[in-house]
């Protein structure tokens, strides 16, 4: 989803990495954030920043977009919050 979000509004990022999925799949967390980390930089809150959900099961992402942020829950579906009940989260943006 933040990929989509991402392209349609004419941000670089870097492409998809199919493997990503993979890594997943078979509980890579540590590796997966160690990528998330080389591969972005920190950066104000601010429209198109990104943010990383670091939970003990899993890894999530989430994009700001009109004021707000918005991110997939594996089991809910897209949620939106407004960007003043996620202030104090860390956003990034790619290198």
């Amino acid at each position: 989803m933040v990929w989509n979000v991402l392209r349609d509004a004419g941000i670089d990022h870097p492409p998809y990495d199919p493997s990503w999925l993979n890594m997943a799949s078979r509980k890579e967390w540590a590796a997966l954030k160690d990528q998330w980390l080389e591969r972005t930089v920190i950066c104000p809150q601010q429209e198109y920043a990104l943010t990383l959900f670091d939970e003990p099961t899993n890894l999530g992402l989430g994009i700001i977009v009109d004021n707000g942020l918005l991110f997939p829950h594996h089991k809910r579906g897209v949620h939106w919050l407004p960007s003043k009940k996620v202030a104090n989260l860390e956003y990034r943006t790619f290198r």
